[in-house]
């Protein structure tokens, strides 16, 4: 059996239609991994400042709530498990913060 014209028309629009929504739906899925990398490094950053110093400044995990790369996730973390205290972590912290902003304007 064949198939209709209006069978084959509908068929072509709905594939036609598939390769729009699979490519919005590639970028919003990519977009959603990003954003769950770095709430995931967030996480383990703060989690390690938790089990090493007990109390952590509410400004300190605002600030590092507000971190939107993740290299500098990744170095502070590197950074939170051998400083030797969360005051010296804050100067690193907003060291890194001042570096990474020049970087962005200078880019």
């Amino acid at each position: 059996m064949g198939e209709t014209p209006k069978t084959a028309l509908h068929r072509y629009e709905q594939e036609s239609s598939m390769r729009y929504v699979t490519s919005f739906e590639r970028l919003a899925r990519q977009e959603g991994i990003e954003i769950g990398l770095l709430e995931k490094g967030r996480e383990s950053l703060l989690e390690v400042l938790r089990i090493r110093f007990e109390d952590v400044p509410r400004e300190l995990v605002e600030t590092i709530n507000q971190i939107k790369h993740d290299s500098i996730l990744t170095m502070l973390h590197r950074q939170a498990i051998t400083i030797a205290s969360v005051e010296e972590f804050m100067v690193v912290v907003n060291q890194q913060l001042a570096s990474g902003e020049q970087s962005a304007e200078d880019a």
